[in-house]
């Protein structure tokens, strides 16, 4: 069993700063606060993200087993151990095939971050609220069918809206089959919101984007959620598809119930390119000053690594040890059964940390002990 010291500074251990190196032995955390500290660098757990549709050139919708390697290798390097392969609403015919290839690579040990299941974007989503999913393909909620893909693919996550005929019922099904319901792309007022975190749904997908807008008379989902205390609200923390004050108050409403997320796409990782007019014309996403947009300008997904979001935040004023959190046990605590073992540095846990310097770069990473960077 291989044993090794990570040469840090420090390491944030249960919220807090302590002192010391990190020693590793095989897959497993030895100690904390080991003394000579290193010279420098800050050990937290490795990042957790529950909504990344791709990245570094690869649609994990579209993609085979390659293709994961290759996005694992890439989205590690921003600090994320484990993730959620995200399939948002795709053709019928689609699903099939991209929920086989995610089997496999949730049974197969990537070279980078790890496959921890999948999250399930649609297909049954508010036409009022697409966002950049295609209409055409949206559908009614469907029983049967949400069975055959739990069968087909270890499904963590589903997104669906609450106010869709059969949804409450779709969502205590979902529930009762261990699968985790967060609602988004969501037209429903908060009466309905309420019904559906009654019926069992526990996160917002995207908070503020794709769903009705909160108002002084009407919460909405946003503020149904907000108003909860059992309910874990994803963020996307690029500053694009959320404004900075937007992002500080409900940082401050949600809590420790705030979470960021990536929703990563292809596009993410990779550089911008002049559009041409096959492009223009096209309704292919391209990435222009950093955001990833649909011809009409509509945002579809993001660019921005996990590593950024969490410096987004901590530019904020959001302390360090709370934007960590919110990128490890939060989401970890989100997935319940399924993240156990996830978003913790402590002894005797998993090896799944990442290094920070004082810029908040990712300087090292740790996948079950194995080192990516």
């Amino acid at each position: 069993m291989t044993t090794r010291s990570l040469g840090v500074a420090e390491a944030l251990v249960d919220g807090v700063v302590v002192p010391g190196d990190v020693v590793v032995e095989g897959s497993t955390i030895a100690a904390v606060g080991v003394l000579p500290a290193g010279r420098s660098g800050l050990a937290v757990p490795g990042f957790v993200d529950v909504q990344v549709n791709g990245f570094a050139g690869v649609d994990f919708t579209t993609t085979d087993l390659d293709g994961y390697r290759t996005a694992s290798q890439a989205i590690g390097r921003t600090g994320v151990t484990s993730f959620l392969a995200t399939m948002p609403t795709a053709a019928p015919e689609a699903y099939g095939p991209a929920l086989a290839v995610a089997r496999a690579a949730a049974t197969t040990t990537l070279p980078g971050a790890q496959v921890a299941g999948v999250h399930l974007e649609g297909p049954f989503l508010s036409p009022e609220r697409p966002g950049a999913h295609r209409p055409d393909w949206l559908r009614a909620p469907d029983r049967a069918c949400c069975d055959g893909w739990l069968d087909a693919a270890p499904v963590v996550v589903m997104t669906l809206a609450s106010e869709l005929d059969g949804a409450i019922e779709l969502i205590e099904h979902l529930c009762a089959r261990g699968v985790i319901v967060s609602l988004g792309h969501t037209d429903a007022r908060a009466s309905v919101a309420h019904l559906g975190f009654d019926a069992g749904a526990s996160m917002v997908t995207h908070l503020w984007n794709a769903q009705r807008p909160i108002t002084s008379r009407e919460p909405a989902v946003g503020g149904a959620g907000l108003a909860r205390d059992d309910v874990v609200l994803g963020v996307i923390s690029d500053l694009i598809h959320v404004a900075a004050d937007t992002l500080r108050f409900t940082i401050a409403a949600a809590g420790d119930r705030f979470m960021l997320v990536t929703d990563a796409v292809s596009l993410a990782g990779t550089e911008e390119v002049p559009l041409d007019e096959a492009t223009l014309r096209s309704r292919e996403p391209r990435l222009v000053d950093g955001a990833v947009r649909l011809p009409d300008g509509t945002l579809a997904g993001s660019a921005c690594g996990m590593d950024q979001a969490i410096r987004n935040i901590v530019g904020l004023g959001v302390p360090l040890e709370r934007a960590v959190a919110a990128a490890t046990s939060v989401p970890a605590r989100a997935l319940r059964t399924h993240g156990v073992g996830l978003g913790a540095l402590v002894p005797g846990g998993r090896a799944d940390v990442t290094v920070l310097d004082d810029a908040l770069e990712v300087r090292q990473v740790l996948v079950g002990g194995h080192p990516l960077l």
